[in-house]
């Protein structure tokens, strides 16, 4: 079996635990904990069948946008073997734990998906729908609107089942969460140097002007489902009030590593994998503090790659 696609991805992610630096020992412990607490979640039916169906639905987004199918179509010793292999490692530790519990069968439904997902062939690409939309959106959020176009197909059909479920306990909840993964892939693409500059002086004001304003986006977004779902289950408002600050931190850091790595008119076709992670700890309310420790971190690093640009 030809390896070499796991072999990149080895060395991408210490390429990134070194860039985390000591960030990276809290990484590991909290994942060693998110580990652990899925133990639990696998004992209780519904849970497992959420978690297991939250993995491979990852599995397939990241199918859907990565840009290689084609040349590991042409290229790779055993196309379908080589992607399974892969989904399959990085999922491990997350579905590993439902083998001591009585839900042991998800992992092996786990398994089963994850080996149909690389036959999809299916790439999302940008198309020039919804002309207008930029009267909804400011044309200074083209990361939304651009990636709103290229992923209407996913994105439309996800939030209408979240508002139609809204009055469903955990559902609309786990909706709003792949939602939030669909949206960390409209920032992929570096706008150019002029684009950067414009109507900013300086990359603290940049930064901050782009979180905010792309923050208040994400929570005009979620509103409708999390108000409708918070009445239908008041004894959720914590839990629904921790899962939008879980989706903004995971938003900031999905910018800031952007910009961390930000090269003009480049895709940055490498940062799906650590988003991916990162995301998994923001499907978690109370492993809040994993996104923000982690978008501090790039947040420094994105002022200092900018700094060039201005």
């Amino acid at each position: 079996m030809d390896t070499t696609l796991l072999f990149i991805r080895k060395r991408q992610i210490i390429y990134e635990l070194k860039q985390l630096g000591f960030y990276s020992v809290i990484l590991i412990a909290i994942c060693a904990g998110i580990i652990y607490y899925t133990y639990y979640l696998y004992s209780e039916q519904v849970f497992a069948f959420l978690l297991t169906f939250s993995l491979a639905m990852s599995c397939l987004a990241y199918q859907s946008f990565r840009k290689d199918k084609s040349f590991l179509y042409l290229h790779s010793g055993n196309y379908h073997k080589s992607l399974y292999l892969e989904y399959s490692i990085f999922t491990f530790p997350l579905i590993m734990m439902s083998l001591f519990t009585q839900q042991w069968y998800c992992f092996f439904i786990l398994q089963a998906m994850l080996a149909v997902i690389p036959f999809s062939k299916v790439t999302f690409r940008q198309r020039t729908l919804f002309r207008n939309i930029s009267k909804i959106i400011p044309p200074s959020d083209f990361e939304w609107i651009s990636g709103f176009r290229r992923t209407y197909a996913q994105v439309i059909p996800v939030y209408l089942l979240a508002l139609g479920l809204s009055f469903v306990k955990i559902i609309p909840l786990f909706l709003l969460w792949y939602l939030t993964l669909v949206i960390s892939s409209f920032y992929n693409e570096c706008e150019s140097v002029m684009i950067l500059r414009e109507g900013n002086d300086s990359s603290v004001t940049f930064l901050k002007q782009k979180i905010q304003s792309q923050s208040i986006l994400l929570i005009l977004f979620y509103l409708p489902v999390l108000v409708i779902n918070t009445a239908f289950n008041f004894n959720f408002l914590i839990l629904n009030l921790g899962l939008m600050l879980s989706q903004l931190a995971l938003l900031i850091f999905v910018i800031c590593f952007k910009y961390s790595n930000y090269k003009p008119d480049q895709i940055q076709y490498g940062n799906n994998l650590l988003v991916i992670l990162v995301s998994l700890c923001a499907s978690i309310p109370v492993l809040l503090p994993v996104p923000l420790i982690i978008a501090l971190k790039y947040y420094s690093n994105a002022k200092h790659n900018l700094k060039e640009y201005f």
